[in-house]
């Protein structure tokens, strides 16, 4: 009687095979499987498996004991390592297994080594039969990936991950639901152990509960940590441009329904701010990746439909894909590994009309929805070439291997009419003509060619109405080597003509090995023809020194030029002269470029965008990193695609990538022009530079703009203008021009305004140093003497004069500083020497300030604590409101932005005083002793010599969270892990009556105006990215990647 089997394990008999093997064999049948699924399964155990500890001789034949064993054998697990392919035995266990069994039968462990190049070739790939276009039946062969478990892992992660892969497929039970089985059933353990012990003593039992919840926070704790790593793998993906599977692993790293109780970490939520551009306004400098398109192997070659709607690529492996751009959805395929039917080539006819070439047939389909518009595999017994040139939207002609050209209606894919060009003259026979571009007019079409035994290089000159040409002689300008090649013929214009010749070296080209490059200085002639009357124009040496990715000619009409790339150069050529009127080093290949309406830009292989601009000089230009870097393969087309070396992606870029949910303010004007925004409880003031000076007033709670006040009209007086602050309905605007300093009271529903002068015939170098408080003023002006004037704004009057003593600082400084607070009555006088005024007493106090002290920049009162903080370039000086030095934090070294105290307790021993650094730091320091404790990171600012900039902060407690900004850039901090969130440009701040951050963005005009985010709650976050996915689904193989269940 036969003995059955469970599952046979086939491995190489070597050290690390026979160890692995033992394991799986031990793992397996030592397995628990629960109870519920033992009756759904019927499966109480694995009991059997087969593993032959035997080496057998090289020359045998399978025993039959084996033989019988695999026959008898429900599974087949093969072992695969980097021994596996030494064995002789493991692919005729396979072969003997199949005659009894599918493939769904076998399945694979890795013990070392990568799957590809471990597992046998026999279970990588498989014969399927399927229905062609035509009807008929068709064999392929199409890759496939077994189920695999990693034996790589450590022994922990093998037992409780790996092995219960194997027996859910074994049993024939969901993965993820033997894994909670597997929960519950410890769970289950662990609560019977717990009532058992209680039985026997309540104090032992208490030990227990105190033991459940260990575990049950040890699985929370678990499922942090997985989250973590699921969101630090999100945020790796989206740096490499993959912002579908980033969104889709911020996603699980959330609560969701499968995990609900999963813990919510700030890192996961910064991950998908991240992934789904949240709080990302729309400017023109948004290119950000937002789509990958997927091939089967490693692209070959891409093109992008001249409207943009539609993308068609090619793999190395003759695979074809087209996707409509709009919804990113494959609307075509072909896969074909047979020479009659594979697809050579492609290219786009029309708007959505897209030809594919086959070695005998062409086939045209519609590349928006897939739809095949026609198909022809009768123009010639020749085999067709990839010489297509697109006459207009109606017809194209292609070339055979005979020579023959073929005129062929767009519209039906018939032949209309055969063109046999004689050139060579001598043999009375037509030639192979290649590189066929046509004229701008559509009259004329350019080839190159070779004629006579000789090879003489020529251009010829077609027209395909009349049906005569003409040929340049390129032989009678230049001299040719064998191996020099002719290419990148050109139109600049109908009487321009542009051809290039690499003139080919093998002993110093450069070139790219693996990972060794060879770099030489190689040289490319250019030509230019007068294709009217055949005559050349010019001749220029072209020198680079990289590899060459893409080379080729771009009409330059701003400058009357044309420009040519390759390696590592672009030059800009007066079309008429050959003059350079540019040329650009980039230190880098370019591998494309695309004309504009002033100068070209283009792509390089390490990811930068080339700007060229000729304010800068003809030898300067700019490249911006908006990609990923290795680049092979690049496009422009209503973005920017882009391929990799030996990748089978393709990643999309947009400018357009933003979020949509930005709301524009009622009556919001276009900002053109230069601005300072002032963001208060119930208004905003934006004081505009743009056909004059206005002050704009919003109102954050309606959203929309309330007034646009005329405030002076000559422009240059804009620095001269301060808004001082607000109360109730009114505005307060300062301005010191031609020696006056004026007070205005704006009403900013009405826009009435009255001014006030507080100084006149001052020195015009001079101005006075203003704080504003509660509707008053602080007023220090060097020419009033060593005091304070404070100034009541609505009664017009000096309501108080304070004296402080200030030797050897009354010489004017910008850097001198004043700082007022009405409701406290103090006033702070920054300078080389400070002062410290109580208005309640009129004493004024001088603070003695450390020896290397520079100036004071910055000024903070806290009366919550009683404390005053103060700022030179590098220190931060932490007095009692008695002079009292508390503490001094010094050599901070970089620019930093006006201190905040962030007190979460009310105790100032829990409180932090927090620096916001230009370095993109923001540091914590404990408010009780300036200890340092640690830092999180903020988004890097430009910050300049003058005042300290000050920062705005608000502490939201209910959210665990800090809104920081800083100049125009906001940062969402969470304050319970210090972690950044999002950072939103463009922003002046968090409004809190409307729950919002005011952020300017552009329209879909690209208009820049003023407008708002409603801040995200964590479930509208959620379904904003599970939107954007728009119902793409984790491939089973992404999941088990990354250990989702």
């Amino acid at each position: 009687m036969s003995t059955h089997y469970n599952a046979f394990i086939s491995y190489k008999h070597a050290d690390l095979d026979n160890k692995v093997a033992a394991l799986i064999e031990k793992d397996l049948e030592r397995y628990h499987i629960p109870k519920k699924l033992q009756k759904k399964t019927g499966y109480k155990k694995i009991e059997r498996i087969f593993r032959d500890t035997d080496e057998l001789p090289i020359t045998s034949d399978l025993s039959s004991t084996i033989e019988e064993a695999l026959a008898n054998s429900e599974y087949l697990i093969v072992l695969c390592s980097t021994n596996t392919h030494l064995s002789t035995w493991v692919e005729r266990e396979i072969e003997i297994f199949l005659r009894n069994h599918t493939r769904d039968q076998i399945f694979t462990v890795i013990a070392d080594g990568e799957p590809h190049d471990v597992m046998p070739k026999v279970l990588q790939t498989r014969e399927v039969i399927r229905t062609t276009t035509d009807g008929e039946m068709e064999t392929v062969i199409e890759d496939v990936e077994p189920l695999a478990c990693d034996y790589r892992l450590s022994r922990k992660e093998v037992k409780s991950t790996e092995v219960p892969r194997l027996v859910s497929a074994m049993i024939g039970c969901n993965y993820n639901e033997l894994m909670d089985r597997q929960r519950q059933y410890k769970m289950k353990r662990l609560t019977a152990a717990a009532a058992a012990v209680m039985m026997l003593s309540l104090g032992f039992g208490g030990y227990m509960l105190y033991s459940n919840q260990r575990i049950n926070e040890n699985y929370r704790q678990a499922l942090i940590n997985q989250s973590r790593y699921l969101a630090k793998e999100s945020a790796s993906l989206l740096n490499d441009e993959q912002r579908i599977p980033a969104l889709q692993l911020a996603l699980a790293a959330l609560p969701s329904e499968d995990y609900p109780d999963r813990p919510v970490i700030p890192e996961a939520v910064s991950a998908l701010c991240d992934a789904s551009v949240a709080y990302l306004p729309r400017t023109s400098s948004n290119i950000l990746s937002g789509w990958v398109y997927n091939m089967p192997d490693t692209v070959e070659k891409f093109v992008v439909d001249p409207d943009g709607t539609s993308l068609v690529a090619i793999d190395f492996n003759d695979n074809v894909r087209v996707w409509n751009k709009d919804d990113h959805k494959l609307v075509y395929e072909f896969a074909s590994n047979d020479y009659e039917t594979e697809i050579d080539d492609f290219i786009y006819l029309a708007d959505n009309t897209l030809l594919l070439r086959g070695s005998h047939y062409l086939r045209c389909i519609n590349s928006k929805t897939g739809e095949e518009l026609w198909y022809n595999d009768s123009i010639t017994d020749e085999l067709l070439t990839s010489r297509i040139v697109v006459i207009d939207d109606e017809h194209f002609i292609i070339q055979d291997y005979n020579h023959t050209i073929y005129k062929i209606s767009t519209l039906t894919g018939q032949v209309e009419k055969n063109y046999e060009i004689i050139v060579d003259e001598e043999k009375q026979e037509n030639v192979l003509l290649t590189g066929p571009v046509i004229s701008p007019s559509k009259e004329r079409i350019a080839f190159l060619a070779k004629l006579g035994e000789e090879e003489k290089r020529v251009i010829v000159i077609w027209n395909y109405e009349g049906g005569d040409f003409s040929v340049f002689d390129m032989t009678e300008i230049d001299k040719f080597d064998e191996d020099d090649y002719l290419n990148n013929l050109y139109w600049v214009d109908d009487e321009h003509l542009c051809v290039s010749c690499d003139k080919y070296d093998d002993s110093v080209s450069n070139q790219r090995f693996l990972n060794m490059y060879t770099y030489a200085t190689n040289s490319t002639t250019l030509y230019c023809i007068n294709a009217t009357d055949m005559s050349l124009l010019w001749k220029n040496e072209f020198e680079y020194s990289d590899l060459v990715i893409d080379d080729g000619f771009v009409k330059v009409p701003y400058c009357h030029g044309v420009a040519y790339y390759e390696g590592n150069i672009c030059e800009i050529m007066d079309i008429d002269t050959g003059e350079i009127l540019f040329s650009h080093n980039v230190n880098e290949p370019f591998v494309c470029m695309r004309g504009s309406d002033t100068y070209p830009y283009g792509i390089t292989a390490n990811g930068g965008m080339t700007d060229v601009s000729a304010t800068k000089g003809n030898d300067v230009v700019t490249v911006m990193n908006y990609f990923t870097d290795n680049i092979r393969l690049a496009a422009f087309n209503r973005g920017a695609y882009t391929c990799q070396y030996n990748s089978s992606e393709i990643v999309y870029y947009d400018v357009s990538v933003y979020d949509d949910n930005w709301l524009r303010y009622e009556d919001a004007p276009v900002t053109t022009g230069t601005h300072k925004d002032f963001l208060y409880d119930d208004k905003i003031l934006s004081l505009v530079k743009e056909n004059g000076i206005h002050l704009m007033v919003y109102d954050p709670n309606s959203k929309k703009l309330i007034n646009d006040i005329d405030v002076n009209d000559d422009e240059e007086k804009y620095y001269n203008i301060e808004i001082l602050g607000t109360k109730g309905d009114y505005a307060y605007v300062g301005s010191w021009i031609d020696k006056t300093y004026n007070v205005y009271t704006v009403n900013v529903y009405t826009g009435e305004a009255t001014g006030n002068t507080l100084i006149s015939g001052g020195q015009a170098y001079s101005a006075p140093l203003v704080s504003y408080s509660d509707g008053k003023l602080a007023v220090y002006y060097i020419n009033s003497g060593d005091k304070v004037h404070i100034y009541d704004i609505a009664k017009d009057e000096v309501i108080g004069e304070y004296p402080f003593v200030e030797e050897g600082s009354l010489i004017h400084s910008t850097k001198n500083l004043l700082k007022y607070d009405a409701e406290n009555g103090y006033v702070y006088v920054g300078g080389t020497k400070d002062h410290l005024i109580n208005l309640e007493t009129s004493e004024a106090k001088e603070v003695s300030l450390p020896d290397n002290w520079d100036v004071t920049d910055g000024i903070v009162f806290d009366f919550k604590n009683n404390r005053v903080m103060t700022t030179d370039e590098d220190t931060v000086l932490v007095r009692d409101l008695d002079g009292n030095t508390v503490f001094m934090i010094d050599g901070i070294k970089v620019k930093f932005f006006e201190p905040f105290v962030y007190d979460p307790t009310g105790n100032v021993e829990d409180a932090y005083l927090l620096l916001a650094l230009s370095d993109g730091r923001l540091n914590r320091y404990s408010y009780a002793d300036g200890s340092y404790i640690g830092y999180n990171d903020i988004y890097e600012v430009s910050m300049y010599s003058g005042d300290k900039q000050k920062a705005s902060w608000y502490v939201d407690s209910e959210n665990s969270s800090l809104y920081v900004t800083t100049k125009n850039l906001t940062d969402i901090i969470d304050t319970s892990e210090w972690i950044n969130i999002r950072t939103i440009p463009y922003s002046i701040g968090y409004h809190e009556g409307s729950d919002s951050f005011v952020v300017y963005s552009k329209s879909e005009e690209w208009d820049m105006s003023l407008g708002c985010f409603k801040r995200y709650t964590l479930e509208e976050l959620i379904e904003r990215g599970r939107k954007m996915l728009d119902g793409i689904e984790m491939s089973e193989d992404f999941k088990a990647t990354y250990g989702i269940g």
